[in-house]
């Protein structure tokens, strides 16, 4: 890979992380109950917030060298997982169909996440490689409680939305230091020549 891929490569993955990490930002203000945001402004902010984690992940995921590595296949999971969020909340279905989809595309996010995070293992860089662990591992942790809130919610609404919004600001919270973490990671593989 010549230097200039390379710089593109690495760019792709820090934009790509930061495009996930707004956007799991904008999911959870989504949906955070009682804050005095309109059903559709908050439906909106998920729409958006979605869009923004699946086009993220994808990004990573495009500026991986090899389509072999933990990393892709993690990214390529939580884009996915995303999309099928995208995807409950923008068509109509009916709502065991629509409840289904949310909770698929939510456990893709965990899956994805949860395999990220085990490619740090392998890395050569030490820099940002806590960070990235740590998010990917609360990425994953707040994805299967969202799922799980999807779940209640069938039976429970208020409960479940609490849930969902739990877990989404877990996801947030990891994303964003994953976010951190990649940049610090790529800053340092800029130097060596190394490429992850």
């Amino acid at each position: 890979i010549n230097g200039c891929d390379r710089v593109s490569n690495q760019l792709k993955e820090i934009v790509g992380a930061w495009l996930t990490a707004i956007g799991a930002i904008v999911v959870a203000i989504g949906s955070t109950p009682n804050t005095g945001l309109s059903n559709k402004i908050q439906r909106e902010l998920n729409l958006v917030g979605n869009a923004m984690e699946a086009v993220g992940a994808g990004l990573v995921a495009d500026g991986q060298d090899s389509q072999l590595s933990l990393e892709y296949t993690g990214s390529v999971l939580s884009s996915i997982g995303s999309l099928e969020s995208f995807t409950a909340i923008a068509i109509d279905f009916p709502a065991p169909t629509k409840t289904n989809i949310s909770i698929q595309g939510n456990l893709l996010q965990a899956l994805g996440s949860g395999i990220s995070a085990a490619d740090e293992f392998g890395d050569n860089t030490t820099l940002g490689a806590t960070e990235i662990l740590i998010g990917n591992i609360l990425q994953t942790i707040g994805s299967v409680i969202q799922a799980f809130g999807v779940k209640i919610q069938a039976n429970d609404q208020d409960q479940g939305q609490n849930y969902i919004a739990t877990g989404s600001w877990i996801q947030a919270i990891g994303a964003v230091l994953s976010a951190i973490g990649q940049q610090l990671e790529e800053a340092q593989e800029h130097k060596p020549n190394i490429n992850e």
